[in-house]
């Protein structure tokens, strides 16, 4: 037998379910054609070289999951030369749609890549892993390994510090698990219904990425919180086009926080926690909504929610697919949504010596969550893309739009930024 599954991989494998697959995927647009041959050199030279893109996962009764050879691997199972109907963004739209719907092949290795030869007189190359081979920044390491730029290191960020030293740090992922379990699910609205399998995805315009830098300097935060508040801002938007939102309104988001060490950063696998974090939809102005995300995700670092997410994770991963799939259907009721910041290049990229233009990518979302905003940085430009397994089909496109709109928003001016809607 091959290696076994590490307990937060195997908590991704059994997070797999029809409405909601793990998998994670990613459209590149490129800034001309490549060609098929160029790319299937280029991925068996970079890629299935890798640990994992030629195994699959294996389950033993006994021994729990397992990563084994696929001796039988066929770079063709995996990699698909495609056409489009009309070389358009929306027909490209669609087969995304189509691809993040479908669950892989648990028999394969759990990847896929498939090329769109025309689009809009360039092509584009769509990638789809599971989230059991790499989380987000392990999925970035693997996407700038294919660039002829190669790989680039990056700092990992600070564990935040918790009051009450190693006593503190012991009994914060208790109470924070108690506090979660007995808070109220979430309030229902148009955005909080039972996930459907077939997915509406929409995405931003690159947004540039200096001004929001800027803005969170002048309002003594981070990126992080800025993009958490742009996303209430945007469901406000979304929500008061339906008449259903209130003053009071806030909606919790699951956020996955890296907690990867220096050592870790070009390690496949997983290495993150999600926390819980309301997002105030109800606030009015952009600078209520930033304040206010700030406190919260500050006040859920110090209590502990790293831990505990890391802690849950863990404890799923090794008690079991039955009694983890219990504790998703519970936990999953805290939350509307999951939001993920996905940290890429500044500096512009080549695949096969094509410029690669940029970069959208979708994060998976599980349980009874059936939205998902993932926010790509790359070459100093800023991408949303939004997944909605919802009956209101127009949701994606009414989300993307405003996340744009409030990104403007608020790096117009002081004036614009600080103004009641």
């Amino acid at each position: 037998m091959g290696a076994p599954l590490s307990h937060d991989d195997v908590a991704r494998l059994h997070l797999e379910s029809r409405d909601n697959p793990m998998t994670i995927t990613a459209v590149l647009a490129l800034g001309a054609a490549i060609t098929p041959a160029a790319l299937d050199d280029l991925l068996r030279e970079r890629l299935v070289t890798r640990p994992r893109f030629r195994d699959r996962v294996v389950e033993h009764t006994l021994a729990g999951p397992r990563w084994e050879p696929d001796d039988r691997f066929d770079l063709r199972a995996h990699v698909h030369h495609v056409g489009l109907a009309e070389p358009t963004r929306e027909a490209l739209r669609e087969l995304v749609e189509d691809l993040a719907s479908t669950p892989l092949d648990l028999r394969l290795p759990l990847w896929q890549a498939h090329l769109v030869t025309d689009v809009e007189g360039a092509s584009a190359l769509i990638v789809r892993v599971h989230h059991v081979i790499a989380d987000g920044l392990a999925l970035v390491d693997v996407l700038l390994g294919l660039t002829d730029e190669g790989a680039r290191g990056w700092t990992p960020p600070s564990p935040p510090r918790i009051p009450g030293g190693s006593l503190g740090a012991a009994l914060a992922p208790a109470f924070g698990l108690a506090s979660l379990a007995l808070s109220p699910p979430e309030p229902r609205t148009a955005l909080t219904t039972h996930p459907m399998p077939h997915k509406r995805l929409a995405w931003t315009r690159d947004i540039p990425l200096a001004p929001l830098h800027d803005r969170a300097r002048e309002w003594a935060t981070g990126v992080t919180p800025l993009l958490l508040a742009v996303t209430a801002g945007a469901l406000r938007g979304v929500l008061r086009d339906r008449q259903d939102v209130a003053r009071d309104l806030v909606l919790r988001a699951m956020v996955p926080l890296s907690t990867r060490s220096g050592d870790e950063r070009s390690t496949l696998g997983n290495r993150f926690a999600s926390v819980f974090v309301g997002l105030p939809v109800g606030l009015e102005t952009p600078r209520e909504r930033v304040a206010e995300t700030d406190r919260r995700l500050r006040r859920v670092r110090v209590a502990g929610g790293v831990s505990l997410g890391r802690k849950l994770i863990h404890m799923a991963g090794s008690l079991g697919a039955s009694i983890e799939h219990l504790g998703v259907e519970l936990l999953s009721r805290r939350a509307s949504l999951v939001v993920s910041n996905v940290p890429g290049p500044a500096e512009r990229r080549h695949l096969g010596g094509v410029p690669l233009r940029s970069v959208v990518a979708f994060a998976p979302t599980s349980g009874e969550v059936a939205l998902g905003v993932t926010w790509f940085g790359y070459g100093g430009s800023l991408t949303a893309g939004v997944s909605a397994g919802l009956r209101d089909e127009s949701v994606a496109r009414d989300l993307a739009r405003h996340l744009g709109a409030e990104c403007k928003t608020l790096t117009s001016g002081s004036g614009a930024a600080t103004r009641k809607e």
